[in-house]
């Protein structure tokens, strides 16, 4: 019955669909078949845990709901799978929850682990740091499945990107309110779709998003940085309810996360966006269009180049990174505010563009001074 939460994206299809691998049977199969097939498509679809539940007609929601769960059968299973499933928060403590049953512990497992699955993915095992030196653990298929064809099969049926996926942990955090950099943008269906499946963090694109409950989180290498919404209103849809962790990297870089795991879901890994037409230089201290670095690559001149270049060949709002960089520095005091008193608030927005380049790029770079140092191209008149 749970294949047909999966194989179809709406209920009717999968209700449909399970109709054909277990026709109906007994008044308690009938309720365990819909109940098991209406809460995996809801979760599947990005759909909260009240949600799904609040989802399903009257019938089902009052059986589900006052079902004794210390009975056997196929609806005592479930009622104990969706308990378990509801009280926890990841594909690992859902499962360790469910097979503490008193009452079929592995079917219970079975069954929460299809919930669990759909809202949370489970490739990856996240353990609490008191119990472990890694946040995040690969979960190890058996040699003898064919188990490049069963990621391929989940990667073709994802309709979100889910928790266990992808790198975070499972601390606890004291979220409070953020500076929403996209307050003003709205957005049509094909980046919120963009946004919802997002990708597997790389190299070149080292912040990742994931929904998680019907928010979405900003997270890299098993730290979570950000979470916000999504809301629409009349077809188009707006980033809402920005909040950031007690992580010291938000404090060190502020908007870094969210702004590079955007930019990361606007343009896919290894494409290169096209240069907006007339853009001017008069905020690039080294870059004028070049078409190869004139500096030594590693130099701190060939790395000012090439941000610069980034920035130019980019959709970055100056405007906006702008107003990011009078409010920061508003907070500065003594040699910060010294090392930056140079810039102009454009300058100063384009450097800290740079500085979030490289500290993705090097994050292992502990300082980056150098960015904000005076730097003048030969030839310029400024």
């Amino acid at each position: 019955m749970g294949l047909a939460g999966w194989m179809k994206d709406s209920t009717e299809e999968a209700l449909a669909y399970a109709q054909t691998l277990h026709p109906a049977g007994e008044k308690e199969d009938f309720y365990a078949k819909n109940i098991i097939v209406r809460l995996i498509v809801s979760l599947r679809n990005g759909r909260t845990k009240n949600q799904a539940f609040n989802d399903m007609s009257e019938l089902f929601y009052e059986a589900l709901k006052n079902w004794d769960k210390k009975k056997d059968g196929a609806m005592g299973v479930i009622a104990r799978a969706w308990d378990a499933f509801y009280r926890w928060y990841d594909f690992t403590s859902v499962i360790h929850s469910a097979v503490k049953s008193p009452i079929e512990p592995n079917l219970t497992a079975i069954i929460a682990g299809l919930f669990a699955e759909a809202m949370y993915g489970c490739r990856k095992r996240l353990v609490k740091l008191k119990y472990s030196d890694y946040p995040e653990h690969h979960i190890k298929l058996p040699e003898d499945l064919d188990v490049h064809g069963i990621r391929q099969w989940d990667d073709d049926h994802k309709l979100f990107y889910p928790k266990n996926d992808g790198m975070g942990n499972v601390e606890l955090y004291h979220w409070k309110p953020s500076v929403n950099p996209y307050k003003d943008q709205s957005f049509d269906k094909s980046l919120c779709q963009k946004i919802r499946m997002a990708f597997e963090p790389s190299w070149e694109a080292r912040f990742g998003i994931y929904l998680d409950n019907g928010r979405f989180y900003v997270y890299r290498s098993g730290r979570i940085l950000y979470r916000f919404l999504i809301t629409r209103h009349n077809g188009q849809y707006r980033i809402t309810d920005v909040e950031q962790s007690g992580d010291p990297f938000n404090d060190e870089y502020p908007y870094g996360a969210l702004t590079n795991a955007m930019y990361s879901v606007e343009r896919p890994p290894y494409q290169e966006c096209p240069p907006p037409t007339l853009r001017p230089f008069d905020c690039c201290a080294l870059y004028r269009g070049d078409a190869h670095n004139p500096y030594e690559p590693r130099t701190k001149e060939g790395r000012i180049w090439h941000g610069e270049k980034m920035f130019y060949n980019s959709h970055w709002d100056l405007e906006e990174q702008s107003e990011v960089a009078r409010k920061l520095r508003s907070t500065l005091k003594g040699e910060q505010a010294k090392a930056v008193s140079h810039l102009s608030d454009k300058e100063f927005g384009l450097r800290l563009l740079i500085e979030q380049l490289y500290l993705k790029w090097c994050p292992m770079e502990k300082d980056f001074s150098w960015v904000y140092r005076v730097y003048k191209r030969e030839g310029d008149r400024w």
